[in-house]
């Protein structure tokens, strides 16, 4: 039976949903402006779909928290859960309450720490995981960038979140999926194979409405139409952003600020006053 976590956030994301680029503050993080008494940010910086969608649900075996959110990232990655892979980036990440130097709000918050021990047993409080991107300069890291195209990546991304949508109601566990990532601007289609002058979407399943059916991309549509889009919120932090981050690339404390606020509204929406 899972442990009922009560007035706590459960959040699965990439950098879009951490702080070291806030100054270095949970805080300013849209992820603790959501009116809850604790968070579960288990958000890791350069984190794949995949490994942000098995996060979300090996947490949610064990712990009911009142929401999880799960925040979608790029598609230029992808891991490995072995302990064999042979890449450098091989990542352990153990969970801990932040103190006042990471944490400057009123929230409880636990986040994802950087380990350099290596267990064996993964669990909803230490994960493992050899990530792959285009960041990553070693030779097998390249051979799956090579081997990476849009089409497959994005169709992955639909399976991941109708899996999770499934697993969520079968647990009867409240969520809402967000964006962290640019789908209408998206810099690595094949032109020859989705001409991304024709159409474009800030959101994945609008962003396939417009995707002809003669395209390979359009074969994930009889998946996509199984999720339920009420819950997978027209948002998107990379959306309008009014400012940035500490590295001038994420969104900064402003735009935080301003997700937060649509977030909270698409809840009340959802939830009818009742988030819960």
């Amino acid at each position: 039976m899972r442990q009922a976590l009560k007035d706590t956030l459960y959040i699965s994301g990439c950098s879009h949903s951490h702080h070291w680029y806030l100054d270095q503050n949970l805080a300013n993080s849209w992820t603790t402006q959501l009116g809850y008494e604790t968070v579960y940010n288990h958000s890791i910086c350069g984190s794949s779909n995949e490994f942000i969608a098995r996060r979300a649900w090996m947490f949610c075996e064990k712990y009911k928290p009142d929401l999880a959110i799960v925040q979608w990232s790029n598609l230029e990655r992808s891991e490995s859960i072995g302990f064999d892979a042979q890449t450098k980036q091989n990542e352990g990440w153990q969970q801990m309450l932040a103190d006042n130097r990471d944490n400057k709000g009123t929230s409880k918050v636990y986040f994802l720490h950087n380990e350099e021990s290596k267990h064996t047993t993964q669990s909803p409080e230490y994960y493992w995981s050899t990530f792959y991107g285009p960041w990553n300069k070693d030779r097998n890291s390249k051979a799956f960038v090579q081997t990476y195209d849009f089409s497959t990546a994005f169709c992955n991304l639909i399976k991941n979140a109708f899996l999770l949508q499934c697993y969520f109601n079968s647990i009867d566990q409240p969520y809402i999926f967000v964006n962290g990532t640019d789908w209408f601007h998206v810099s690595n289609l094949d032109p020859d194979h989705l001409p991304t002058n024709e159409f474009g979407d800030w959101h994945p399943l609008n962003f396939l409405d417009k995707v002809p059916a003669s395209y390979p991309l359009a074969t994930a549509k009889p998946i996509a139409d199984k999720i339920d889009r009420s819950k997978w919120l027209d948002v998107n932090i990379t959306k309008d952003k009014i400012d940035t981050g500490n590295d001038n690339s994420h969104a900064g404390i402003k735009t935080n600020k301003n997700f937060a606020i649509q977030i909270k509204a698409e809840l009340e929406k959802l939830y009818a006053g009742n988030r819960k």
